[in-house]
């Protein structure tokens, strides 16, 4: 007989996840639990979360509390034998984490103790990791320090932006599911504690972080770019206008130049950066619209110094 689940989620990374559980025969997906839907724009217009919108599409039901603290007798009516989380956005409380037949099921983006939190693949990335992955684990009311079942390893690769690490580690989210689920039914998945010596937390990219810190090496300028493409994008200032770095690549060229400069050579751009520089290949201008280097080149030439 199948076993009824409720998926709590909110984002892409979520929708993913959700879009695999309705193809898996062992369960039946009974409704799905978001985050509220959020006003955007300077209209101000109501934005669906990914996972609502695939729920919609599939004619499951939708509970979208404001806080699932209090808020969470809808789901319990529901009846599931399981729930499975990714990436909801709120901390669910124990009437919901042990209140079915089954352990609350989580798919978090990391190789835990690693990277516990909200930022997981953002942070791998900026820290300049070779290797994360994707961890299911039990949900309990500390943050993401649940007992394990399974874990997926994931290269990094040197030019990977956290774009595309997701969504690679979204496929492994997906497979881990599709291999691991069925034993995890059939009580044959041994949960093998945390090591909490090795804990690390993932917080959610701060404003300030979004500021690409150029007195650093170029190494770690590179990474802080990569790592926050294509959201939330990070920046630099230059004469009091903030521009956003939305594509980059490593160089082994240097000019001489203040840390932050943006330099010109052969129609190419540079950032200054405290041992080198990194090349700037597509960015933006704030008020303008995002544009390749050159287009930059040709209509910004006096915020360029030229080598």
């Amino acid at each position: 007989m199948k076993k009824k689940v409720v998926f709590m989620g909110t984002p892409v990374f979520a929708a993913g996840i959700l879009k695999t559980l309705l193809t898996m025969p062992e369960i039946e997906v009974i409704g799905v639990v978001s985050q509220p839907d959020k006003k955007v724009g300077r209209k101000q217009e109501i934005v669906f979360s990914p996972v609502k919108e695939l729920a919609l599409a599939q004619d499951l039901p939708v509970f979208q509390p404001e806080s699932i603290k209090t808020d969470y007798q809808l789901l319990i009516d529901w009846h599931p034998d399981l729930i499975i989380t990714c990436a909801y956005g709120q901390f669910v409380p124990k009437e919901i984490l042990y209140g079915f037949a089954y352990p609350c099921l989580n798919v978090h983006a990391s190789l835990l103790p690693k990277y516990r939190g909200g930022a997981p693949i953002h942070r791998a990335i900026i820290q300049g990791e070779k290797e994360t992955g994707v961890t299911l684990m039990q949900m309990i009311e500390k943050m993401d320090a649940g007992a394990m079942y399974a874990q997926k390893r994931v290269p990094i690769y040197p030019d990977d932006t956290t774009e595309q690490l997701h969504d690679r580690l979204m496929e492994a989210g997906c497979q881990l599911l599709r291999e691991k689920l069925p034993a995890f039914l059939d009580h044959k998945l041994d949960a093998k504690a945390q090591q909490e010596e090795l804990v690390t937390i993932a917080r959610n990219i701060r404003k300030e972080e979004e500021r690409i810190d150029c007195n650093r090496p170029k190494k770690q300028v590179y990474d802080q770019i990569r790592g926050l493409i294509s959201w939330p994008v990070g920046h630099i200032l230059l004469e009091g206008k903030k521009i956003k770095l939305w594509k980059a690549a490593r160089t082994d060229l240097d000019f001489e130049a203040k840390s932050g400069s943006l330099i010109g050579f052969q129609k190419r751009l540079f950032l200054k950066c405290s041992d080198g520089c990194v090349e700037i290949l597509e960015l933006q201008l704030e008020g303008k619209s995002r544009c390749s280097s050159r287009d930059f080149i040709n209509g910004c030439r006096k915020m360029i110094q030229w080598a």
